[in-house]
């Protein structure tokens, strides 16, 4: 999992889960003895075993949505790679064609003919939209359909069925930049799910982690609790597992804060 809020995240599920795998019987024993001394006639004890392990799988399957929806957004991002390399590639090819032809014009026309005839002044657009924004002015008025100004010398004409030749790679990008829309509606669409995810997990790890904690606590295994306090700094974090980490390198990105509880979290 290249995504490292999500790794962490998993870290900390993963060692609070396994708490209860490793000390189940040093919890459930002691913490039997001291629900028994405050039973009333007619009560049974509960059945503590069964309650951990539902925790514990209540913890795993939170962590397990969170890092299902982390990878179906890095597959969505890693399917537009060579989309976008393509397209980097037209537009770097493209760019140099309207910049010769800027000169082309000036030359042909004279002076100052590229920005009156096609519009194009000193700049040649290096974003893809504006760049087709520039080629299709050029299309439309020197293209097969164009009226063709008359050059500064006879000698020199333009075949505008050439001039479309050369920018043939123009529907290529155009198409290309339309897909790539498309593809970026999708990706909105996957982190907006990593997203929700995530904020599910945060509130359920805290839930979870915390009542471990507490009946860790309960059970007189303090060493244990304290390995599976949830942090107060970082959500979805053990305090352990945050306090072990390397101070935050210049490019970290903090966290985003934890979303308040509501009853939709659970679900």
């Amino acid at each position: 999992m290249r995504d490292k809020m999500i790794r962490n995240r998993r870290k900390s599920g993963d060692s609070v889960g396994a708490s209860v795998d490793t000390h189940l019987d040093d919890v459930v024993v002691p913490l039997g003895v001291t629900f028994t001394q405050h039973l009333v006639e007619g009560e049974i004890l509960p059945d503590l075993p069964t309650l951990f392990r539902i925790l514990q799988r209540m913890l795993a399957a939170a962590v397990q949505n969170l890092v299902t929806a982390g990878s179906r957004h890095l597959r969505e991002i890693d399917s537009d790679i060579k989309l976008r390399q393509r397209r980097d590639e037209l537009v770097s090819l493209l760019g140099t064609k309207v910049s010769n032809f800027r000169k082309m014009l000036d030359s042909l026309f004279g002076p100052g003919s590229a920005l009156q005839l096609a519009g194009l002044d000193g700049r040649t657009e290096q974003e893809p939209v504006a760049l087709l924004a520039q080629i299709e002015r050029i299309l439309d008025r020197f293209g097969p359909d164009a009226e063709m100004a008359s050059p500064a010398f006879r000698a020199f004409q333009m075949d505008p069925q050439a001039v479309a030749e050369d920018f043939a790679e123009y529907q290529e990008l155009k198409d290309l930049v339309s897909e790539l829309n498309r593809e970026n509606r999708r990706s909105d669409a996957t982190i907006i799910a990593k997203n929700e995810a995530m904020s599910r997990y945060n509130l359920q790890f805290r839930w979870i982690a915390g009542c471990l904690e507490s009946l860790y606590h309960l059970a007189d295994q303090h060493e244990l609790a304290e390995r599976v306090k949830p942090s107060t700094r970082r959500p979805g974090r053990t305090e352990v597992d945050v306090e072990a980490e390397e101070p935050d390198g210049p490019g970290d990105q903090p966290e985003p804060a934890e979303p308040e509880a509501g009853p939709e979290a659970g679900s």
